[in-house]
């Protein structure tokens, strides 16, 4: 079973916007201070973007190995024995990982943010990730890989740095906020 769900965006009820991807570069559009400040660094930006992507397909193809748009649970031991293996130590995810671990350690070696010195549009995003991630992998029994793996200790200490920013708790105490 996984966490991850689709996002939407709507304005004025005739604008609709429901892929992830879309919605993270509509943000970073619609909010120029979420983007990085230079192109090299909006185009890795989009990389990280589609890299999260990847994550996700092949999360949701561990979690439905067998029938890709039915129940989890009526495919639960083939879905738990592919995620098994896909969330092992050095296994599919770690790769994924390791791609947003070398990313975020280009920029003040990974104290700070992805690009600069403020939160952009791919910090909201992957810190997003890793917060589904925990989610997910928490209602597989497997939560272990995600809080033990010291190899992912410098994205959870992001993902407590944009959790702690003024902007995301205002938002968590909103009402736009899923409960």
């Amino acid at each position: 079973r996984t966490a991850f769900a689709v996002p939407i965006v709507t304005h004025n009820d005739d604008f609709i916007l429901s892929q992830s991807a879309a919605i993270g570069l509509f943000i970073a559009e619609l909010f120029p201070d979420l983007r990085p400040k230079n192109v090299l660094q909006m185009a890795r930006g989009r990389q990280m973007l589609m890299q999260v992507i990847d994550v996700i397909e092949e999360a949701h193809t561990a979690s439905h190995p067998v029938h890709t748009h039915k129940s989890y649970n009526i495919q639960k031991e083939a879905a738990n024995k592919a995620l098994d293996e896909f969330t092992q130590k050095d296994g599919r995810l770690s790769k994924h990982l390791d791609v947003f671990t070398a990313e975020l350690l280009r920029n003040n070696k990974g104290k700070g943010w992805f690009y600069g010195d403020k939160v952009t549009f791919v910090d909201i995003y992957v810190a997003t990730f890793m917060r589904a991630f925990q989610g997910s992998i928490k209602l597989i029994g497997l939560e272990d890989r995600y809080t033990n793996d010291d190899k992912y200790a410098l994205l959870r200490e992001h993902r407590k740095r944009f959790e702690a920013t003024e902007v995301y708790q205002n938002f968590v105490k909103s009402d736009r906020c899923p409960k």
